[in-house]
């Protein structure tokens, strides 16, 4: 399938009825048993991680890291879920922990993380940070989700001034589990900072997180043009049916100059990108796509991140 526009765009997904996919409803099925009566964030979050605790099985794998640090890490990991309301999976971590183990080379890079709530996923890229040599770039208003148009607003869930939590709650956080010595930290929309191109120069990684497709934009205008000849974006967002039709619109990646993009669809809400400016020539499109399904209203006591 060929696009009018300058960019193409290969889209693979994960099979819509795996045994994980079967496994992870079944949990949920459980959580939501378990949960009817738990109002507390934090202990609906811990409930739910003994049933999916699992995910983060590839930290084992990864080679650069000897057993006793992969123990280790896995440690400072649940220690965050145990006591940081977040918005992500165990296995949606552990993918990323996993990419930045094969891209890193021993070289200083640059890791941006757009959208960080309570700062849960940021303790985490903290640690890998300091591991693997990265600088983290954390972006966030602090003030949570943005304003939408009247028009973004009849096309997706409104999440305004949904996730707000302060700065001090972030590094609070960092101090506390994760590595404040690798971060910096910028305050502001992401239409004010990255899309300003306030962002670090060659960004071998990036996690954007949202929740609308505005804000995705925004971000991605900053990213794109610093990335690395091998940088990588993960989306956070690829369950809501805007976010996801950005990415894979190849409208979205020709503003960006970019002539060859591959989307990889991770799980339910993570996707992988890669981009390449070099290549004329790419992959077709897959004919079938699974549909769109629209996000759940997530408030602090359904999101873990």
């Amino acid at each position: 399938m060929r696009s009018e526009h300058s960019s193409t765009t290969s889209v693979s997904a994960v099979p819509r009825r795996t045994l994980r996919s079967l496994c992870y409803e079944a949990v949920r099925g459980v959580y939501s048993l378990l949960t009817h009566r738990v109002t507390d964030p934090l202990s609906r979050q811990r409930i739910r991680l003994c049933g999916v605790v699992w995910g983060y099985w590839p930290v084992l794998r990864m080679r650069r890291l000897d057993l006793r640090r992969r123990f280790q890490l896995l440690r400072r990991f649940l220690r965050i879920d145990w006591n940081v309301v977040h918005g992500h999976s165990p296995s949606e971590i552990a993918q990323i922990a996993l990419a930045i183990d094969r891209q890193s080379d021993g070289r200083p890079r640059q890791f941006v993380e757009a959208g960080c709530w309570q700062g849960g996923s940021s303790a985490k890229f903290s640690i890998l940070c300091r591991l693997y040599g990265y600088r983290l770039h954390i972006y966030d208003s602090f003030e949570g989700v943005g304003d939408l148009t009247p028009a973004d607003r009849a096309k997706e869930w409104d999440y305004e001034g949904q996730y707000a939590a302060p700065e001090a709650t972030l590094l609070g956080n960092l101090d506390q589990y994760g590595e404040r010595s690798v971060v910096s930290t910028h305050r502001g929309w992401f239409s004010e900072t990255l899309a300003r191109g306030n962002a670090p120069a060659e960004i071998s990684m990036a996690y954007i997180d949202c929740d609308v497709a505005k804000g995705t934009r925004d971000a991605l205008a900053g990213v794109v043009p610093a990335l690395s000849p091998d940088g990588i974006v993960f989306s956070q967002d690829f369950h809501i049916g805007p976010a996801r039709a950005l990415l894979t619109n190849a409208a979205t990646w020709s503003t960006f100059g970019v002539r060859q993009v591959e989307v990889k669809q991770l799980g339910r809400r993570l996707a992988m990108v890669r981009c390449d400016r070099g290549l004329s020539r790419s992959p077709e499109i897959p004919r079938h796509q699974p549909p769109y399904r629209s996000p759940e209203r997530r408030d602090g006591q359904e999101r873990m991140k």
